[in-house]
């Protein structure tokens, strides 16, 4: 019985949890959110209020086809090779028939997009929770999830891409 019952111990909601970087990302999430609250938000109903529906959408497809790579790596990682064969072809008929990925033909086509990234891997392969650090404009990053910092490299043209449309908002809006 009292095997049974260890699968019930979990962490007391008023237990300490071990955060070493917690002066760190409370000072960089201030910054994130005066940034956010003082640049972001009003470009962003800038975004909205200017830019057209289909526009916007096209932007989201581009995007979601950019991290269809590194969802692929994570099915194989994971042991999901139907999966990543489907989300291959997902990719590839995006990027041709879709004008790079700005129309989302796949869907139509009866290809599932999936979601996967290498927190799921790493928990596939056993590994336990870990720290997070908060980044200055990116946000929340689980050093668990990343091993290092990929993550900021593998969405760098997103970001680029991201700063450059805001910046051309701002500047025609100005």
């Amino acid at each position: 019985m009292v095997l049974l019952l260890q699968g019930c111990a979990v962490r007391s909601p008023y237990e300490e949890a071990s955060d070493p970087l917690e002066p760190v990302n409370r000072a960089i999430y201030t910054f994130n959110d005066t940034f956010d609250r003082y640049l972001l938000r009003p470009v962003a109903e800038r975004y909205q209020e200017y830019v057209p529906g289909v526009a916007r959408t096209g932007v989201r497809n581009f995007y979601n086809n950019l991290q269809e790579p590194v969802t692929i790596v994570n099915q194989l990682l994971q042991g999901k090779p139907g999966n990543a064969a489907g989300d291959t072809m997902r990719f590839g008929f995006n990027t041709i028939f879709g004008v790079l990925g700005l129309i989302d033909v796949a869907t139509g086509w009866g290809l599932e997009k999936h979601n996967e990234d290498f927190g799921q891997t790493f928990g596939v392969w056993g590994f336990g929770e870990g720290w997070y650090l908060v980044l200055p404009l990116l946000g929340i990053v689980a050093l668990f999830e990343r091993k290092s910092f990929k993550y900021i490299f593998i969405n760098a043209g997103y970001w680029i891409v991201t700063l450059a449309i805001m910046g051309g908002i701002v500047c025609a809006w100005v």
